[in-house]
């Protein structure tokens, strides 16, 4: 009889990841996880180094690093694992000399691994089978084809569709948004805005954020991170492929502080009562369930493996992603191919629904909004339009009129959103105050848009 199991492919793996991110990467965008391995001690290893490596993009462990998070203290287990992990890293050096061989001796392993995880929860189904042998036979082969039916649902061969489950899992669900008073869609404290989404930015969704540059698409972001983070305790996860991780943090210390982002950028020009807010701004983001992530090297895949990891440990419900054309594809470019783009649209869209997350990309729309006299983006100034308008449940667009017309401007210090696509609601604008100092958007005063027309929330003359 064959062995279902593989220590020497573990050890290998161990030793790949040692030795190459590279390895470290291909196993995060394959899904590989430690419980797919029988050995205790490598299990306890490899869970160790993925959990690490899913957050940090550099991550590579060393021997120190295992012992530490493994909290092993006696000194002769020290020099145990030591020698234990030196020899599966001189096991791989024997034999791989480039990226490409440590990317393809990871695929391998991985494989096997894999294909014996999925045999030995086959043969466990069959040694359950012992529990119900009394059974008529056409009753005993159901229940063993049952459980052979959720291995191949666990491991994502097939999905198991139940119409009348779905129905009682889905008035489970309205019950208990009803009786803990659950709004259906994700809501981000900006009355305008709430009114026009209408609830359509919710649990399973894309939306794609559209606007050229300096017209505060990253701030709006933000902001609505801020918002669903700090007044709705919504876990919500920033993707941030533009700025680095400070930055994110000095435009969310400039909002709850007040103090001028280009004072945050200048430490000697603060007072010292704006030490003391900035002090108290930290103390008070340190309580959201914010997690800001630098995912300028992060390919696609490697988004969907964090996104996995967060989701499992915080049960991430907002995901934001700054921004759609920086998102490098799984072979890790910068995309500049209609088909590249729609490929990443796509992914979002299935990252979505496969982790129940709703998720909102920004997307930085085409000059040729600027060559018209009325400069607010439209569907067509979308890179990759067809497919992004497929993929969304809903696009929105954000235009500061300021920006193109400084003092000529008719609503200075104001910003406006407005809907190009919402799958089941009325195509809508709104206006928001707006404080580019303070990294600022708020809720408009209703006199400003009463005079505007009737397809902008609270204009027509009536305020709503």
């Amino acid at each position: 009889m064959g062995k279902i199991s593989n220590v020497q492919r573990e050890n290998e793996l161990i030793g790949l990841f040692m030795l190459s991110r590279a390895s470290l990467n291909q196993a995060i965008e394959d899904g590989f996880t430690a419980e797919e391995c029988v050995n205790k001690d490598n299990l306890l290893i490899l869970n160790a180094i993925l959990e690490e490596a899913r957050i940090t993009p550099e991550f590579i462990p060393s021997s120190h690093y295992i012992i530490d998070k493994l909290e092993i203290k006696a000194e002769k287990d020290i020099r145990q694992m030591q020698l234990k992990l030196n020899r599966y890293k001189k096991m791989i050096e024997r034999e791989v000399i480039n990226d490409s061989q440590y990317i393809d001796m990871t695929k391998r392993n991985i494989l096997k691994l894999r294909d014996l995880y999925t045999k030995r929860k086959a043969i466990n189904v069959l040694k359950n089978g012992l529990d119900i042998i009394d059974m008529p036979a056409r009753d005993f082969i159901s229940g063993i084809q049952k459980g052979l039916n959720e291995v191949e649902i666990n491991d994502g061969m097939i999905v198991e569709i139940s119409i009348h489950t779905g129905f009682k899992e889905l008035k489970a669900t309205m019950e208990y948004q009803m009786e803990h008073g659950i709004e259906f869609g994700i809501q981000f404290g900006l009355r305008d805005f709430d009114k026009m989404t209408q609830d359509q930015i919710a649990l399973g969704t894309l939306t794609y954020i559209v606007g050229r540059p300096s017209n505060y698409k990253t701030g709006t972001a933000l902001n609505l991170a801020q918002n669903a983070a700090e007044k709705y305790g919504i876990p919500t996860a920033f993707f941030s492929h533009e700025m680095s991780a400070p930055d994110v943090y000095r435009r969310l210390l400039s909002r709850v502080s007040g103090i001028p982002m280009k004072k945050l950028k200048r430490p000697s020009e603060l007072t010292e009562e704006e030490w003391k807010l900035l002090d108290e701004a930290i103390i008070k983001v340190e309580k959201w369930p914010l997690f800001v992530i630098d995912a300028a090297k992060l390919n696609i895949g490697q988004i969907d493996s964090v996104l996995s990891y967060l989701k499992s440990k915080y049960d991430i419900e907002l995901v934001l992603e700054d921004y759609f054309q920086l998102i490098r594809t799984r072979k890790g470019n910068i995309p500049t191919e209609e088909f590249e783009f729609g490929q990443i649209s796509e992914e979002l869209r299935m990252m979505a629904k496969n982790h129940n997350v709703a998720m909102v990309a920004l997307s930085q729309a085409n000059r040729g909004c600027e060559q018209r006299d009325d400069k607010r983006p439209t569907m067509k100034d979308i890179r990759s339009t067809g497919k992004a308008e497929q993929d969304a449940h809903n696009i929105f667009y954000v235009y500061r009129d300021e920006f193109y017309y400084g003092s000529q401007s008719e609503v200075p210090n104001h910003m406006e959103i407005g809907a190009l696509k919402i799958r089941e609601g009325e195509l809508r604008k709104a206006l928001f105050f707006f404080n580019g100092a303070k990294a600022t958007i708020g809720n408009v005063d209703p006199l400003v848009v009463m005079d505007k027309p009737r397809d902008y929330i609270g204009g027509g003359g009536n305020a709503e």
